[in-house]
């Protein structure tokens, strides 16, 4: 078969261009969507075909969420919820919902057909005349048809933003951020009802909440320590150390908000304390960093704590 690439026009329905025809045009056939303002390894569609080959009924992405609940199995809301989750590979699940930013790999019919409703996307997913929130979309769509999400990239995927396209991004800014979270989250108690009845939207996360693979506090602090442990393994393999200080004060700060975010809900001190001492023995080993800026502010940072 000869190689084909082809550009189509099509109406504007936001981020949902990206699967809303192909998946109805090619039912039938594996879909791999990226974002257009990334540059991806090389070889970022071959393992997203590999983790395929193994979990052919689970949708494969690079880059993932972690859903959490609380006691009762609820859904939280969305501002609470782990992005990007860094513990689980290669282990499909329910609780984990697919981030379109680093390349998805969907199997043939692995959304409920009423993903592809037109009408109700620009209800549901329309803030200020802009329709956004494809993944939750699909997330909702994909639990409707039992199909659950694998983790792919276990920290190794590369992708690096193209420069300038994120100042115009749906994402850029603080305030923005905060109200698509929230509407997100709105989004998804409308189409509890929406999806109502018997063995509706509502029923079926009760069922993924009763059955996680972690709490809130755990997932956070495993999420936190393992983003440092990997950031640290990556520059360790790297001869030129290509991971920049921007980046590893990134990863660091984030993780710190992380902890910072659950000391608030009242974590354990005890959990506290062995959180911090993963994470400072994984910076130790950061190569040339114990000077820098980064190991400065988390030292700040837990101290405060």
């Amino acid at each position: 078969m000869e190689d084909k690439f082809e550009l189509r026009w099509c109406d504007d329905i936001g981020s949902h261009k990206k699967y809303f025809y192909a998946m109805q045009e090619f039912p039938d056939d594996i879909i791999v969507t990226v974002d257009d303002d990334m540059y991806y390894d090389t070889d970022m569609i071959r393992r997203l075909y590999e983790s395929y080959q193994r979990y052919s009924n689970a949708v494969s992405a690079n880059c993932v969420s972690l859903m959490l609940f609380d006691a009762d199995g609820n859904l939280l809301p969305c501002s609470r919820w782990i992005i990007p989750f860094q513990k689980i590979c290669g282990k499909p699940s329910m609780q984990l919902m697919a981030i379109g930013s680093r390349g998805i790999l969907y199997p043939p019919h692995s959304c409920d057909s009423r993903a592809f409703d037109k009408l109700a996307i620009k209800k549901y997913c329309n803030i200020n005349d802009v329709l956004f929130n494809n993944d939750s979309w699909l997330k909702v769509h994909e639990i409707l048809a039992g199909v659950p999400v694998v983790y792919v990239d276990c920290g190794n995927e590369k992708s690096i933003e193209i420069p300038m396209t994120q100042k115009a991004g749906l994402r850029h800014g603080f305030h923005r951020e905060m109200l698509l979270v929230g509407r997100e989250t709105e989004m998804w108690r409308l189409l509890c009802d929406f999806y109502g009845g018997e063995d509706g939207l509502s029923q079926q996360l009760l069922r993924i909440g009763k059955d996680t693979l972690f709490q809130e506090e755990d997932a956070v602090l495993c999420n936190a320590i393992c983003r440092v442990q990997k950031l640290a393994i990556v520059s360790g393999l790297s001869e030129h150390n290509i991971v920049s200080m921007d980046v590893r004060i990134w990863h660091i700060h984030y993780s710190l908000l992380e902890i910072n975010r659950q000391q608030s809900n009242g974590i354990s001190s005890e959990k506290l304390e062995n959180a911090i001492k993963a994470m400072r023995k994984a910076l130790k080993d950061l190569p040339d960093i114990k000077t820098s800026r980064s190991e400065e502010r988390f030292s700040r940072n837990a101290e405060t704590d």
